[in-house]
Parts: structure tokens; sequence; C-alpha cells
């Protein structure tokens, strides 16, 4: 498994709560050059199947049309409500809303992006409680780590994952 569960908190009628504030150091442009040299929007597909689809915004910026620098489009990545990007991992995060079977538990999609025309599915992982949605998502670098927190939406509940990159 790429990610390994770290923990959980909060439950029903759990509410939000302030991060411990602990700021990561600056970590070195792992990017691309072609990701370097044009601006690149990431969009998440929430259709079935679904998943990431990256459009050139440069182009699109001097009033051309939408164009496609590339995609991935899978069942492992279905039901994606919205793509989060690490640009110096050079990794896409989705959370899915639910399984692509309709099934109620959702999950977290992770991608390479490090080349843009060809994204690659690293991790598909549903999250611990069979009856949420992972809603949504953030990530944090700091000197111990890097971490994934997803929300599951119907549960209240924070799931923590420990990246090993």
């Amino acid at each position: 498994m790429y990610g390994s569960s770290y923990g959980q908190t909060g439950g029903p009628g759990a509410r939000g709560g302030r991060g411990d504030g602990a700021r990561g150091a600056a970590a070195p442009d792992s990017r691309t050059a072609a990701s370097r040299e044009r601006r690149l929007l990431f969009a998440a597909s929430y259709a079935a199947p679904g998943g990431l689809v990256i459009f050139d915004a440069d182009a699109m910026a001097r009033g051309g049309a939408m164009a496609e620098v590339g995609r991935h489009i899978s069942h492992n990545a279905s039901r994606a409500n919205r793509a989060h990007l690490r640009e110096d991992l050079a990794l896409a995060f989705l959370p899915l809303e639910k399984a692509d079977d309709g099934a109620e538990q959702g999950g977290l999609a992770l991608l390479d992006v490090s080349d843009a025309t060809s994204p690659r599915l690293l991790l598909n992982q549903t999250i611990p409680n069979a009856s949420s949605r992972a809603y949504c998502l953030s990530t944090k670098s700091d000197a111990t780590g890097h971490y994934v927190y997803v929300f599951g939406a119907q549960a209240q509940a924070m799931y923590v994952y420990s990246l090993h990159v």
C-alpha cells in the first residue's frame, strides 16, 4: 500500500478543531520541465468511470479552447468530487465520494502526475468506515513526513494517512 493508515479523530457529533499549526520546510521543486514551462489545470471527473483530467491553462488564457493535456479515467478513480495537487511531490489526490459500484463507502485515489500527459494511478484506498464517503481532503508535510487528511462526511471522522514517498 502506498499510504498507510495513521489514525482517526472525531466520530458522530464531533466538531471541527484546529490543527497543530506546524509548518513544513519548503520542498525542492520536483515538477517536470514541461510542468514548470506552462500552467496546468487539474480537474476531477465525477463520472463512473471517472478520474483526473489535465488541461493547458495557458491555451485557455490566450482565448483558445480547453486544451486537454492528459487524463486518467478508470473505475478506480470514479466519483472524485475535486482534485488536490501537490506539485512538490508530483502527486494528485482525489477524494472519492462513492465506490464505483454505487456503494456508499468512499475513498482516496492517488495519482503520479510527474508526466502530465500520462497520469498514473498509484493507489485506490477505501476509508475505514463503510457507511461514509470521502468528502474532502488536505495534505501536509513537515519534518516527520507527508500526511493526507481525508474527511468522511457521514461518519464525521477524519482519517489520517502517512505517505511513504
